[in-house]
């Protein structure tokens, strides 16, 4: 809540799960996936957004709610009869392998010729993302919060990437 606030954005949405819950062992096997499923479509009905933007199916760096995040999303999108744009925030490989250091190096990269969307951020961004980051106090050492966003600037190097779920290319050919 109090990242969303000094990024200017409305309240999170929470599905009442904690950390760690969405992948914990269920009966039946994965009612919090689904159940986080049939959330986000409901999200979905109500918000009909623009975009949706989560993580890859990485993660980000293998952290299992993450992943589950990810296809729960994914898995929603898939079955929506809506044609919504789906793109999964990454990290460049290469330069994620030049410049992280810290809690960055447990990132996995994606290669740069699957990151179609590039989107730029001004030193003005930066300073607002740091500051919500700062909110993380509870993850993070107060070093750590301050050098990851340093790092996170020279990996990005002023373009957030994406790459796009391409849900709705056409072809006759596994190939393209």
């Amino acid at each position: 809540m109090c990242a969303s606030q000094r990024l200017g954005a409305k309240s999170p949405i929470f599905f009442g799960l904690m950390d760690g819950d969405l992948g914990a062992m269920t009966s039946p096997i994965g009612k919090n996936t689904e159940a986080a499923v049939d959330q986000v479509k409901q999200l979905l009905d109500r918000l009909h957004p623009d975009a949706i933007v989560t993580w890859g199916p990485d993660g980000g760096y293998g952290h299992p709610d993450h992943r589950l995040v990810s296809d729960a999303v994914t898995q929603a999108v898939q079955a929506s009869p809506e044609p919504y744009r789906l793109l999964y925030v990454e990290l460049e490989a290469n330069s994620l392998k030049k410049n992280a250091k810290g809690f960055l190096k447990e990132f996995y990269g994606t290669e740069a010729r699957y990151l179609t969307v590039r989107v730029p951020y001004t030193p003005a961004d930066l300073k607002i993302a740091n500051d919500s980051f700062q909110c993380h106090a509870s993850q993070y050492t107060p070093e750590e919060r301050q050098e990851d966003m340093g790092f996170l600037d020279l990996v990005y190097q002023g373009r957030i990437t994406f790459r796009p779920w391409f849900g709705d290319q056409k072809s006759d050919s596994l190939f393209y």
